[in-house]
């Protein structure tokens, strides 16, 4: 009987034990790393002229997804339904609008690592950056590097105000020719130091070496490489202008679309391009310029990720690297995003840390939309919302098999969408207006429309049922709101009436 009583206590002993033990266990740090318009420029996703040692490093270190997709082709809703987990068609967050203006009750990702005893920090563009648009609620702190533009309800323009850039804007015939935000000029070296994206990791070097009492959430936003370019003479040094690459370009590459997008290719959307062929080697030196932000970038990341290989928090930290939107550099003669194809929906994604494996691609279709609840998933966070995307936790432990997923991109306003599986991509404009279909895996230049082919009738049936059938309207735009600075904080308000007017317009 003693024995049998010594059995169970040491039994009870030990299950106390590990329980504690698992009780005790810490939560992992969290870094997003936020960058914008970054394409898939990165070395380790197969060259494309692009030196990025510190992020091929990062890939080596986790699980690299290369056929990753934005919820929306703008900055805004894409960050929003990143960071809200509300998919675009169901917010209406389809352009650049104040992001909770209509769900003020939203646990952003932010809030809800608060809620679960987090320290919560965030410097730069997480969220879109005009005045106004960046929600602080949630975060411990969060950082400007410009203080006196906090007073305007936190602008978060880099090329503007307190930053280091040309001396004046526009500074090149890009500005001066194309428009204002597509300059593009080499800067000083020894004025890197000021530069806001240097200003944002300088403090956030201090959030990861020291030692924290309780986890951290750390989201940390580059400007970098969104136009315009500027970055130091030495990032464009690594760039020959005589070798520089244009993009493959098919003659009568569009000829198969329908005509409503012949149409619009002829005006608006190929304006940029019309105009910068027109500056003697105009398409290089633009790309060039691209190529040097974001080296730039890739070395302020850097910094970062090696300041947290020294410090007590490097075995205990999950990191998650992501692009808002991709970007078009002459591919179909278009610039920039804002396109439903592929150079614009397909962002770089990088996840590395705890229990994800390493030095792996997956060439499978994810959303940036699967963040959020893989994050819940990875740091047992309790309260969440319902979300729209879908947990990736078992690719980040298994990246060997493809998981069959559709996922949807969403265009301006909410009535042109995308849909990519691992075999295809369907675009549809103005619910059937004009269609296109590509193979993802023999047409990765989208060359070739198979929309009008009879055998892919019944691939384009099926992945017209992912298409939203009814969209949420796009939410209330800048013009019928005004932004109310008191002090350091604000909060926007229902307009008085008169079209465009806003307090503590800049």
């Amino acid at each position: 009987m003693n024995l049998l009583k010594g059995v169970a206590c040491g039994s009870m002993a030990l299950l106390s034990m590990m329980a504690t033990a698992q009780k005790s266990e810490p939560k992992p740090n969290v870094i997003m790393l936020v960058v914008d318009d970054w394409n898939d420029m990165i070395g380790a996703f197969g060259g494309n002229q692009a030196i990025t040692p510190n992020i091929d490093k990062l890939c080596a270190e986790g699980v690299a997804f290369t056929h990753s997709y934005a919820a929306a082709t703008f900055c805004t809703p894409s960050r929003t339904s990143l960071m809200t987990g509300v998919a675009p068609w169901k917010s209406g967050c389809y352009a650049n609008q104040p992001q909770h203006y209509n769900m003020p009750e939203r646990k952003s990702i932010s809030t809800l690592f608060q809620e679960n005893d987090y320290k919560v920090y965030g410097g730069g563009k997480v969220y879109h950056h005009m005045p106004g648009f960046v929600d602080l609620r949630g975060y411990d702190e969060y950082f400007h590097w410009n203080p006196a533009q906090k007073k305007r309800g936190w602008g978060l323009f880099a090329w503007r105000d307190n930053a280091a850039t040309p001396k004046e804007i526009p500074a090149s015939d890009f500005g001066k020719t194309v428009y204002t935000n597509f300059d593009i000029a080499a800067i000083p070296n020894e004025l890197e130091k000021e530069m806001a994206d240097t200003k944002m990791i300088d403090w956030a070097l201090d959030i990861v070496k020291e030692e924290h009492d309780k986890p951290f959430f750390l989201s940390a936003g580059l400007y970098t490489p969104h136009k315009p370019n500027f970055a130091p003479q030495k990032y464009f040094d690594l760039y020959p202008i005589e070798d520089i690459q244009l993009p493959p370009i098919q003659e009568n590459d569009t000829a198969d679309l329908a005509p409503y997008i012949q149409n619009f290719l002829k005006g608006k959307a190929n304006h940029t391009h019309n105009k910068l062929i027109t500056i003697e080697n105009g398409w290089k030196r633009a790309i060039q310029g691209y190529l040097a932000a974001i080296s730039y970038a890739d070395a302020q990341l850097g910094r970062l990720l090696d300041e947290l290989s020294k410090s007590p928090n490097a075995e205990n930290t999950i990191i998650v690297f992501w692009s808002d939107n991709g970007y078009h550099l002459g591919e179909k003669y278009c610039w920039a995003k804002h396109t439903l194809w592929e150079r614009t929906a397909n962002v770089p994604m990088i996840w590395a840390g705890p229990g994800i494996k390493k030095n792996k691609q997956y060439h499978g279709a994810v959303s940036l939309l699967d963040i959020y609840p893989t994050l819940v998933e990875q740091c047992g966070l309790k309260g969440s919302q319902e979300l729209d995307g879908e947990s990736i936790t078992g690719i980040l432990e298994k990246p060997g098999k493809l998981v069959d997923r559709t996922i949807v991109t969403a265009g301006k306003n909410g009535d042109d969408f995308s849909v990519f599986t691992n075999e295809w991509h369907y675009i549809n404009y103005k619910f059937g207006r004009a269609e296109e279909l590509y193979s993802v895996t023999k047409d990765n230049h989208e060359w070739n429309n198979l929309v009008l082919k009879e055998e892919y009738k019944s691939v384009i049936e099926d992945l017209k049922q992912a298409i939203p059938t009814n969209p949420a309207k796009p939410s209330l735009q800048v013009p019928n709101i005004r932004l109310v600075c008191e002090g350091e904080s604000f909060k926007w308000v229902k307009s008085d009436g008169k079209k465009g007017k806003r307090k503590n317009k800049k």
